[in-house]
């Protein structure tokens, strides 16, 4: 029998800090005033702002919902954090939820409050960008006044609503591990045995993100995953066989869904997916908004719990233990086990398939695709997806059976 070398530092888990420096958000690479890879126009670049024409043509939800996944996705040291846009989106849409709700309850203007909490927590986590987020949220507050004193009375009623939900959400993100960023090294304990075992970068991204602050789990490690199997065993070398057997084979298609579910993060794909089925099946604002405060809230749970058993067990790369695979994307920065895209796949298609049933295969075929995409891209084991699938369904259903029925959480 193989014996599985990180044994040894799970025992001193416990007591081994693990050191980092937090640095400051970057300026984007390509944002404000300038245009993406596609070519289209940053949703806050140049002078005046510009959303997509899905958010124009919607509700308040879409616009401030599309501003959100567009600023993730535009800041790198976000977006290439899969931790980290989850942890954004989910403050932003939880605050969003939480404001409706309140906002219905009060009588109060449901717009203004979605204004009022997306522009004020998107402030806080894109500061660079604050005053043109709150401007835009002035506007909306002017454009939801016509004229009479109780619409006025509504909307200043909604803003007040919006602003203490977002101070509260702020409070949270301050105490909640997320602040700053992680490039932090391994700790000595696990540097005596790594390289050895497989494992070889000495800067692994957000080695800490499995203790940030989770939504509705009681901490990142209330559902570890057991071990992988060890480099060398009889199981992963026959998957590292199979993973050459399909780059022997890969074929078009198979690249193209590789960079695909690679193109932009997790959070950001199942959102539109989201947001897409929202619109098609008429929802309103409000039940919008309890669909992604919830949905957010189980993506940042899930990724915080597979990091949790990524850095765990520091299951090496594929790449790292056969140096003849060859990736389609760029090999990720953090440990294999279990596959970060796996485990968001299998969240949001179980949570989004009980508010939408009837899209139910649609969705379980996204699920799908995107847990396959890692493996067509030479980047993942199948036991990294076995296990991240098990992971985010687990992690699903407990906050599922937590939430109340406008989609909060304890």
């Amino acid at each position: 029998m193989t014996m599985r070398l990180p044994l040894f530092p799970l025992v001193l888990a416990g007591i081994v800090a693990i050191a980092g420096c937090s640095v400051p958000f970057p300026q984007p690479l390509d944002f404000p005033g300038s245009t993406n890879s596609t070519g289209a126009n940053s949703a806050l670049g140049g002078d005046s702002f510009n959303v997509s024409s899905k958010a124009q043509k919607h509700s308040d939800i879409y616009f401030w919902s599309e501003t959100t996944l567009d600023l993730i996705a535009r800041y790198p040291v976000v977006a290439n954090s899969p931790p980290r846009a989850t942890r954004a989106s989910a403050l932003v849409h939880v605050a969003i939820n939480k404001a409706v709700v309140k906002a219905r309850a009060a009588g109060a203007s449901e717009s203004a409050a979605i204004a009022a909490a997306a522009s004020v927590t998107l402030a806080f986590l894109f500061p660079d960008q604050a005053r043109k987020l709150l401007a835009m949220a002035q506007g909306a507050y002017g454009t939801r006044s016509k004229g009479g004193k109780s619409d006025r009375s509504e909307v200043l009623k909604g803003r007040k609503i919006g602003e203490q939900v977002a101070g509260l959400i702020i409070v949270r993100a301050k105490a909640d591990g997320g602040q700053g960023t992680e490039f932090s090294g391994i700790p000595d304990v696990y540097q005596a045995f790594l390289p050895g075992f497989g494992w070889t970068n000495p800067h692994p991204l957000e080695p800490t993100a499995g203790s940030w602050k989770p939504w509705g789990l009681t901490a990142g490690d209330q559902f570890r995953l057991g071990l992988p199997p060890a480099p060398g065993s009889m199981q992963l070398n026959a998957e590292i066989a199979a993973l050459l057997d399909l780059q022997a084979t890969r074929t078009p298609d198979q690249v193209a869904i590789a960079r695909k579910w690679a193109a932009t993060p997790c959070a950001v794909q199942w959102n539109e997916i989201a947001l897409d089925l929202s619109k098609r099946h008429g929802f309103d604002a409000a039940r919008t908004a309890h669909t992604l405060g919830l949905l957010n809230a189980i993506l940042a749970d899930a990724f915080i719990a597979a990091w949790d058993s990524k850095f765990v067990y520091y299951q090496p790369r594929p790449d790292m233990l056969e140096p003849a695979i060859e990736t389609v994307i760029p090999t990720p920065p953090h440990p294999a086990y279990p596959s970060g895209h796996s485990t968001e796949a299998a969240a949001a298609a179980r949570y989004l398939v009980s508010v939408f049933p009837q899209d139910a295969a649609y969705l379980n075929a996204q699920a799908t695709e995107s847990s396959l995409s890692r493996q067509y891209a030479g980047i993942h084991y199948l036991s990294d997806a076995i296990a991240g699938e098990a992971l985010g369904r687990r992690v699903a259903d407990h906050l599922i059976g937590l939430a109340d029925a406008n989609g909060n959480l304890p």
